[in-house]
């Protein structure tokens, strides 16, 4: 209980509240997205990198074919 008390007042537990909510929130709006479901959610940067990725990858083709 004590501890309970000390979280709450140094917002520790915040962070956990917080970590609770948007698992509840993905949760919510991933219904049928198997991907997600399974944990495979990028972020901005995840898809900044993944978006390079397949712009080097089209530009590699496009040279491979045009030659």
């Amino acid at each position: 209980m004590i501890s309970a008390l000390m979280n709450w007042l140094s917002l520790r537990d915040y962070d956990g509240e917080l970590r609770q909510a948007v698992s509840r929130i993905m949760s919510r709006y991933s219904r049928g997205n198997v991907s997600v479901q399974n944990g495979s959610a990028l972020d901005e940067a995840g898809l900044l990198a993944l978006s390079e990725t397949a712009d080097k990858a089209m530009s590699r083709m496009s040279k491979r074919m045009s030659a």
